[in-house]
């Protein structure tokens, strides 16, 4: 069974001069996504990109729309800005339209990790959806020396009615947003899966790309155990029910 997906990708641009940029990238993901087929039909029932406007320069939006109509893509592509911290408030205004749209998961993908969009991940993703994970999550195999917890919204499928009504949402602003809806996932008796899949990041060669991954790699660890201990559990039981494919 292919199960109705949503994929979610967020874009945003600082400065006037990084709205290309971000444009060109968001443009590649939303490409890719199009091509993605599981037993040779197209999985993604909408694809939406999420502008967080209160880290937007205010151009980003109008910049995508006139792109989109451009390249005349398909209309379940829809540009979405949104007020809201990006990881918490943003992602959940989207995960809430999909749900009322009848989608079943909603797949968040950061545009640097694309090239893990792959025909072959999206089966292993549906699998474990079939299999009845709350959450699918795929290894960024980069990140693996700078985070205990595999599953992150760069590559993640939340099971909607489940995250919307048996968890919390992503209620956290510390950016390591994904350990709370898994903590609770694990707490009410479903389980999380990661999966491992062949694939590379492409970080945005602008010096802001640079330091924003960066910045992710120097504080992923800390801020994982610092969420993990506001829950008052540990990351070690977090991570001992994940369940690997």
């Amino acid at each position: 069974m292919i199960p109705k997906i949503g994929i979610v990708f967020r874009s945003y641009a600082k400065t006037p001069e990084l709205v290309s940029e971000v444009v060109e990238r968001a443009i590649t993901s939303v490409k890719k996504a199009l091509d993605v087929k599981v037993r040779n039909v197209p999985i993604f029932k909408s694809i939406i990109i999420a502008i967080p406007t209160d880290y937007d320069c205010g151009n980003t939006a109008t910049a995508l729309f006139n792109r989109i109509k451009a390249e005349k893509f398909s209309e379940i592509i829809e540009i979405f800005p949104i007020d809201g911290h990006h990881s918490s408030e943003v992602l959940n205004e989207v995960m809430f339209y999909l749900y009322e749209k009848e989608i079943e998961y909603g797949l968040i993908v950061s545009n640097k990790a694309v090239s893990y969009l792959t025909n072959e991940t999206m089966a292993q993703v549906c699998d474990a959806i079939n299999q009845g994970a709350a959450v699918a999550g795929v290894r960024i195999k980069e990140l693996d020396d700078v985070q205990e917890v595999p599953i992150q919204n760069t590559f993640a499928a939340w099971n909607l009615f489940t995250l919307l009504n048996f968890t919390n949402g992503f209620e956290s602003k510390s950016e390591v947003e994904e350990i709370s809806p898994i903590f609770h996932i694990l707490c009410w008796g479903g389980f999380a899966v990661v999966i491992s899949a062949k694939g590379s990041l492409d970080v945005r060669k602008s010096e802001d790309g640079k330091d924003r991954h960066q910045e992710v790699r120097d504080t992923k660890r800390a801020l994982q155990e610092q969420e993990a201990a506001r829950l008052g559990v540990t990351l070690d039981f977090v991570k001992a029910n994940i369940i690997e494919l």
